[in-house]
């Protein structure tokens, strides 16, 4: 049986942090229902990071009430449907909350020892921010042989003209040119090499070293600079330069956090089951890849990320096959299945080809282990005792139990309509009755802070906001579809 091995230090390169998104600590609670809290910060995602429906899409007082009682309605349906759910009882739903948790916990792990504790010299800051409007064109090639890096550096330095020295690496005679600005441009090392400090026209920059698999080469052909007007627009462009290099930093703690946690972790596969599982999983990718395409136009697919459930044939002897060994463990390919039901597979890239689709499975198998060991450290830690990270699990898995018992009630009414085509009608003629009386039977389980939701504002924009990355990549549950009612004559003012 042979072996290939992958280092999953190497994997360190997730970083899909748009923890920001994740709930916070010590968010203001706008909501009490029972023993559930509805936050300032969670109202807004569930208002803004999912489409609303026609009825609460505006930014006005009714509207807004109607959120939050579609809010604490949904935790309503929940703590009623929970006692009769088929859903809280089913495996694989359990596994699905517990992957949404150890997904929050690695969200805060993140905020908590990385972002936490990054820092900025408010000098750089300034510095980076008077160039920051700044747009170049700049013309790049890149190298993937290092010692040929070594030797086209060397050109460059003695004066070799730049075109020169691209004409005589590329196989086209085009110079590649794009435009780099600093908010659009994502990676700190081209990042610092462009916006550090004033540059001139015509300038080679120092060669840029990207992620240890090429060396990129860049001239500045030009630029456009984005004046600023007002005091406001100087503020507001320096507080985006700061929290962009707060960022960085951040970044930088957490690959050496986790790449302390890999140090000693290497992925061992046995070539037979690899090869197996590379011809199944590649099937289904490559079906639900068909699927998505039929679906959805190619710019839009272009920036999706691809899960993969994997679903394996009944065959016993091919699960008690040895999958992969890190350390003293084997794992064979069923506790590998059964690690996919908590954590979906996530591939870095979309529209992979099939000559490659090996490697970037060999890929999303090491950045699913390194999430199993990221995990085993936030254990230890109790981070998954941290109030917002079992918030975040109690906010999806209330509103599942809440649809599930939306629908057993509906039923109940001998309701046969379609919700999406007759909501207006079967919301006040089913739901908002149905609302109302949980309203009165739980009164005195609900607390309610006027103050902050009377400080709220929302936007009219419909976004659909994604982790990029992340095996549970929809940030919100949808809007809960339970309520048009904006009164708030229930319950008590929160003290």
């Amino acid at each position: 049986m042979s072996l290939k091995q992958v280092s999953l230090a190497f994997c360190t390169a997730w970083l899909a942090v748009l923890a920001g998104c994740s709930q916070k600590s010590g968010e203001p609670v706008l909501a009490r229902v029972g023993d559930r809290t509805i936050t300032v910060g969670e109202y807004i995602r569930r208002a803004e990071y999912t489409i609303r429906p026609p009825y609460a899409k505006l930014n006005t007082p009714v509207q807004r009430s109607i959120v939050l009682n579609s809010l604490i309605a949904e935790k309503l349906f929940a703590m009623e449907g929970e006692k009769e759910s088929r859903l809280l009882k089913n495996e694989r739903f359990q596994l699905e909350m517990k992957g949404r948790l150890e997904q929050a916990m690695r969200f805060y792990m993140y905020q908590h020892e990385a972002l936490a504790r990054a820092d900025v010299d408010e000098e750089d800051v300034k510095r980076t921010a008077a160039l920051a409007g700044r747009t170049y064109d700049v013309a790049y090639f890149s190298i993937p042989d290092s010692s040929a890096a070594v030797m086209i550096g060397g050109q460059l330095r003695a004066g070799v003209p730049f075109e020169e020295v691209f004409r005589s690496v590329a196989d086209t005679m085009r110079m590649p040119v794009r435009e780099v600005s600093y908010l659009d441009e994502k990676h700190s090392a081209i990042r610092a090499a462009l916006f550090s400090g004033p540059l001139a026209k015509g300038q080679v920059l120092q060669p840029v070293n990207v992620d240890g698999e090429y060396t990129l080469f860049m001239q500045v052909r030009g630029w456009k600079d984005q004046p600023l007007l007002t005091d406001g627009e100087m503020r507001g462009r320096h507080d985006d330069v700061r929290e962009e290099m707060l960022r960085e930093r951040a970044v930088g703690i957490w690959e050496d956090r986790v790449g302390r946690i890999m140090e000693d972790k290497t992925l061992y596969f046995y070539t037979d089951a690899f090869m197996q599982l590379v011809q199944l999983v590649g099937d289904q990718y490559y079906r639900n890849l068909a699927d998505i395409q039929d679906s959805f136009n190619r710019a839009f697919w272009s920036d999706r990320d691809m899960e993969v459930n994997v679903a394996l044939p009944g065959d016993a002897s091919l699960r008690q096959m040895p999958f992969f060994r890190v350390k003293d463990k084997v794992w064979t390919i069923a506790d590998f299945e059964r690690l996919l039901l908590s954590h979906p597979l996530v591939f870095r890239n979309t529209r992979i080809p099939k000559s490659e689709f090996a490697d970037e499975f060999r890929l999303a198998v090491g950045d699913l282990m390194r999430d199993h060991f990221i995990n085993e450290e936030a254990y230890k830690r109790g981070y998954d005792r941290i109030p917002a990270v079992q918030n975040q699990k109690r906010m999806f898995q209330d509103a599942m139990v809440a649809v599930e018992h939306r629908q057993r009630i509906l039923q109940s009414m001998g309701e046969t309509r379609d919700l999406s085509k007759h909501m207006d009608a079967i919301l006040k003629q089913r739901l908002n009755p149905y609302v109302d009386s949980l309203q009165t039977q739980y009164s005195r389980k609900i607390e309610i802070n006027v103050e902050e939701l009377e400080k709220l504002q929302l936007t009219r924009i419909d976004l659909f906001v994604k982790y990029k990355q992340a095996p549970y990549p929809v940030v919100v549950p949808d809007f809960p579809i339970l309520t048009s009612d904006y009164s708030l004559d229930y319950g008590k003012k929160m003290k």
